[in-house]
């Protein structure tokens, strides 16, 4: 499973880098892999492609994997005051989430995967 998400922010590339290195550090079973979002190359086009202040989590599709994933960004959320971006218009709030909330949205982002 593949998960998009972006931070608001003014600088949205450094405030994905620092969220990068938050999840890293901190690992979760069943997060396989945090990359950089970068624009799309086009025919002909060399190199990576720029950033776009966006990450893409590769993950086990499994509650837990997801749940844990979510509980990471909240608290990154919390931390730095920012809201998350999720597919499909889900939005992690810059405020403590309640075990429910959390389970909610581990709930919507599965219906998506």
């Amino acid at each position: 499973m593949e998960l998009n998400i972006r931070v608001d922010g003014d600088d949205a590339i450094t405030d994905a880098a620092d969220l990068k290195e938050f999840i890293e550090n901190r690992g979760t079973p069943g997060l396989k892999e945090v990359e950089m979002g970068r624009t799309v190359h086009k025919e002909g086009e060399q190199g990576l492609g720029s950033l776009i202040g966006s990450l893409v989590l590769k993950l086990v599709a499994s509650d837990e994997t997801v749940k844990g994933v979510i509980a990471l960004l909240n608290k990154w959320a919390e931390q730095h005051d920012k809201r998350i971006h999720l597919p499909n218009g889900v939005i992690i709030p810059p405020k403590t989430l309640t075990a429910d909330q959390i389970m909610q949205l581990v709930g919507q982002i599965k219906v998506q995967a």
